[in-house]
């Protein structure tokens, strides 16, 4: 699978928004495979505790 030339609001979505939401970091890579997504982003506090 080729990376798109530009990325399109899907991309931009998840890799903002979701950012934004979670105050974390996303990131997408076009693998031959296929789209593979990386979340980064803090535990809440009572799931930490668990």
């Amino acid at each position: 699978m080729k990376p798109p030339a530009r990325r399109g609001f899907g991309s931009k979505l998840v890799e903002r928004g979701l950012a934004n939401e979670l105050r974390g970091e996303v990131r997408l890579c076009f693998e031959p495979e296929g789209v593979i997504c990386t979340i980064d982003a803090p535990l809440p506090a009572e799931a930490q505790a668990a």
